[in-house]
């Protein structure tokens, strides 16, 4: 019997720290996903030592088998699941329209998503995009060629392991990084309907700037009343992935850990850190405590960062971290001011959007001049991106239903 195929809308955003999908699901709401920008070469068969747990989620222990024209390998560990793995790959700065990293997180992605809606077979209209300056070069069609077509993804692992998902892609739109970010701030997709938000209020035919603060890079698009200008638009070599790293490797010094550092360097081991990647520092340490500053009304919440190495246990970090947050922030306003002087005078409104955002949160929060995401969708400023390509895909489609 023939498999029954669906169509699937989604909005992919290629990012240089995770790889983060939002699509539609049944009830007709906007969900995300998210996992980290990693993969390495796997083997053929899945770990025959695993043991089956409840508590996995739908992006942990990601082992696939790809079958693709569009790439050179087959099998490969996704994710969290690749990390020290033998040839684990994350984004170097190289094109994401060349790179079979980005092809791999985001096929896997969609067939995660398929499979969670019990999809076997899915038509899926790709949307995603590319940094402004990238695409000044590649432009869309080099990368629909390669990503279009049928794509067969089977999980060997995880919760989804022996499930077999086809993807046909038929087809799509490759947006500029933070070209189409307004409609993300201005709507939501809610029950199936395209529902305003209270930003598009400030929304109007007047010049306007929207900064993606990404892990890698900080975009900046201009618009004016024509639309983008894609002249000035551009994107700076400033994310949160160095003063993260800078975060870390500063912790990782400080005197309470001195005896762990010593023990393993006397038994030869080459550890350093009670860390092994940027994710799980932000999840361990920084995500926790910009949770509860979101969900103060007050903006008034004094946050408290910790970390643990093995015996040494909530050692209080807050003020390593706050600096790097504050150095990140301060050149962060530094280049969106000089863009807003000299290449957006006119500027009335300028939008804050990105993980950068959330990371250095407690100095954004209070921010002025530049605007933050309304209230109810701002703990989603991550997902603006991969929200703002599948708002963009969903009213293409509308448009075409008429």
């Amino acid at each position: 019997m023939e498999k029954k195929t669906s169509m699937l809308q989604a909005g992919s955003d290629a990012g240089n720290t995770r790889q983060k999908t939002s699509y539609i699901d049944e009830t007709g709401n906007v969900v995300s996903i998210s996992f980290p920008t990693l993969m390495a070469p796997g083997n053929s068969v899945g770990d025959p030592l695993r043991k089956e747990s409840k508590d996995l989620s739908i992006t942990d222990r990601l082992h696939v088998y790809i079958q693709s024209k569009a790439l050179s390998g087959t099998y490969y560990y996704v994710g969290d699941y690749a990390r020290d793995k033998k040839g684990m790959v994350q984004p170097d700065g190289a094109f994401k329209s060349s790179s079979e990293l980005h092809i791999v997180t985001q096929l896997t992605a969609l067939a995660i998503i398929a499979a969670s809606m019990n999809k076997e077979r899915i038509d899926h209209f790709y949307s995603g995009g590319l940094p402004i300056e990238e695409f000044k070069i590649v432009g869309e069609s080099t990368f629909l060629e390669r990503i279009s077509g049928e794509h067969v993804i089977e999980f060997l692992d995880g919760i989804y392991n022996g499930k077999v998902i086809t993807i046909n892609i038929t087809g799509g739109i490759v947006n500029i990084e933070g070209a189409t970010t307004s409609l993300a701030l201005t709507n939501n997709i809610i029950e199936n309907k395209l529902i305003e938000l209270p930003s598009a209020k400030i929304f109007d035919d007047e010049d306007y700037c929207i900064g993606d603060l990404g892990a890698g890079t900080t975009d900046v698009a201009l618009f004016e009343g024509d639309g983008l200008n894609g002249i000035n638009s551009t994107n700076y070599d400033l994310g949160t992935n160095k003063y993260i790293d800078e975060m870390i490797n500063e912790i990782n010094e400080i005197d309470e850990f001195k005896e762990a550092r010593d023990f393993l360097k006397e038994n030869n081991m080459d550890v350093t850190s009670p860390y092994t990647n940027r994710e799980q520092f932000l999840r361990q340490v920084v995500f926790p405590e910009i949770a509860t500053m979101l969900a103060d009304k007050t903006n008034k919440y004094q946050p408290t960062f910790k970390v643990s190495w093995a015996s040494k246990r909530n050692v209080i970090v807050t003020e390593i971290v706050l600096k790097h947050m504050k150095s990140y922030y301060d050149e962060v306003v530094k280049q969106l001011n000089l863009f807003a002087l000299t290449k957006a005078p006119n500027v009335n409104n300028f939008f804050l959007v990105g993980g950068g955002l959330l990371f250095a949160y407690y100095y954004f929060r209070n921010i002025e001049f530049f605007k933050l995401p309304d209230l109810e969708v701002r703990p989603e400023a991550q997902y603006f991106t991969s929200r703002a390509y599948l708002i963009s895909s969903y009213i293409q489609n509308l448009v075409a239903s008429l």
